[in-house]
């Protein structure tokens, strides 16, 4: 009996997402995503056919007639670019003639995905352009949606996209929240703003998180044969995902209480789901909510994978027990476009997946220029020093790792334990002599070891206890770099960047 084997991949998810700069309109946008795959798929669902993936801009679907598959592809993206404007959908279909072959299923999700591939790369018709004289949106110059004007009474110009950004917020602007945090609605009442200048305590620094699953390819490849176990890994990825969340925001939430009651949440989740995760939080705590999360993370997909096993053999042979991920932390100011913050969060996470697939491990950035490159630039121009020398220490590793080439990195604890050291007053002429170690390396100096041992002195003389400490961070690192070529890397300029975004007070 012939079957059709439905694919369906969003894209320009997070350019839809973080395309204006207002708290309120990402998560609208974020709430358009989710329900993409439940909420406007649902029409398309019949009784007979069978969901294998429904989650993060994916859709798997199995049709048995070819009629309720045609409806599907006819129909689902208008539905979607309608609801939801300037995300586009592409489709693909692979029809099955016999599933009783060997590795049918496997088979025809290979294709399936070497069509959507080919489908990506096919330009759709944007649905937001305009006439030259229309009247254009501040906020993203397309075209002003019916009168323009948002229903709060502030008069904005929006335009289509951002109207149905708002009224998703307005409809659901805590589901993400509860299921991220595990809070109930009356728990979160008063306490969710959709102002970002109030996630800061102490200054605007804020940060853009970015985490993604390692090794997914490898266990969709080892289980691609077998649709139930693929549709359970799908659901068990998702509830795994949201868990780690809520345990890591346990860790932290003591941070922002008031006697125990929470005044107002300063972070908010605006991905959550499959292996993706995206948060924008205040910064003091990101390093240790992000680092808490990578190890839930670790431990939720160890718990679902081993359910797995007892029902799938070339999964109990594969070597696979749980999951691992990286992550990229950006910290900007409030007031700094997202979408730099979040594509740079992404090139960090990436960054820590060139060094480590096979542990959790996290990279961060304090920006400093107001326009944001991709991290490569930033290497080279803030970053790099003369003498084969570099300020790039990262990425840090969740856990301890086994001996090997990533022995040579610090753990996150490693980082935080010398960075507290610093953090009260005591550390002060330390972080001054810091500042002058770091001086003295730009200047191409650093190797100037008289002017060394006299900052160690200024020191000891200071603070004996913290001697240790600044031996620590001056001596570094020498490792091989992408090219094979060996570098000295110092974990100063990264302290200091720390120090800054979480203790630095520029307001009451």
């Amino acid at each position: 009996m012939s079957m059709f084997l439905y694919g369906a991949a969003v894209q320009g998810i997070q350019d839809f997402i973080f395309q204006t700069n207002e708290l309120k309109d990402i998560v609208g946008a974020s709430e358009l995503v989710e329900e993409i795959c439940t909420e406007y798929f649902k029409e398309f669902e019949v009784a007979n056919g069978n969901a294998i993936v429904k989650a993060a801009g994916n859709i798997k679907y199995i049709f048995l007639r070819k009629e309720d598959c045609e409806k599907a592809v006819l129909n689902f993206p208008k539905k979607v670019m309608v609801k939801a404007p300037g995300i586009t959908v592409s489709q693909a279909v692979v029809e099955v003639e016999d599933d009783t072959a060997k590795d049918w299923f496997k088979k025809a999700v290979d294709d399936l995905e070497q069509k959507l591939k080919v489908q990506r790369n096919r330009p759709s018709q944007n649905l937001t352009l305009g006439f030259l004289g229309t009247k254009r949106s501040p906020k993203t110059g397309r075209p002003v949606w019916g009168d323009g004007k948002e229903k709060n009474g502030k008069g904005e110009l929006l335009d289509e996209a951002v109207t149905k950004m708002r009224e998703a917020f307005d409809d659901a602007k805590d589901r993400l929240v509860r299921s991220s945090f595990g809070l109930s609605s009356e728990e979160l009442k008063g306490k969710i703003t959709d102002k970002i200048d109030k996630f800061a305590k102490f200054n605007d620094w804020i940060a853009v998180i970015h985490a993604d699953g390692n090794g997914l390819g490898n266990i969709i490849r080892t289980i691609g044969d077998d649709d139930a176990t693929l549709s359970k890994f799908s659901e068990g990825l998702n509830d795994a995902t949201e868990r780690s969340a809520q345990k890591a925001f346990d860790s932290i939430k003591c941070r922002f209480t008031d006697y125990g009651k929470i005044d107002i949440i300063p972070i908010r989740p605006i991905v959550v789901g499959g292996d993706d995760f995206t948060v924008i939080c205040r910064a003091d705590f990101a390093l240790d909510y992000v680092t808490e999360y990578l190890k839930q993370f670790e431990n939720n997909t160890e718990t679902f994978i081993k359910e797995l096993k007892k029902d799938n053999e070339k999964l109990r042979n594969s070597g696979i027990d749980k999951l691992t991920a990286c992550a990229g932390i950006a910290y900007i100011k409030s007031s700094f476009p997202f979408h730099y913050g979040y594509h740079l969060a992404e090139k960090l996470c990436d960054y820590a997946k060139s060094v480590s697939r096979k542990n959790s491990c996290l990279m961060f950035h304090k920006v400093q220029d107001s326009f944001v490159e991709d991290f490569k630039s930033i290497i080279n121009r803030e970053l790099t020093i003369p003498e084969n020398e570099s300020f790039v220490f990262g990425p840090y590793f969740a856990k301890e790792v086994e001996a090997g080439k990533e022995n040579e990195y610090w753990t996150v604890c490693k980082l935080t334990t010398i960075k507290d050291k610093l953090s009260d007053e005591e550390g002060n002429k330390v972080k001054s002599a810091i500042r002058q170690f770091i001086g003295l390396l730009k200047a191409g100096d650093g190797r100037n070891f008289s002017k060394l041992r006299r900052i160690i002195a200024i020191v000891k003389q200071s603070n004996d206890k913290l001697e240790d400490v600044v031996k620590e961070i001056t001596k570094g690192e020498r490792r091989k770099n992408a090219d094979g070529k060996e570098v000295h890397y110092y974990p100063a300029y990264d302290i200091l960047s720390l120090l800054s975004v979480e203790n630095q007070v520029t307001k009451k």
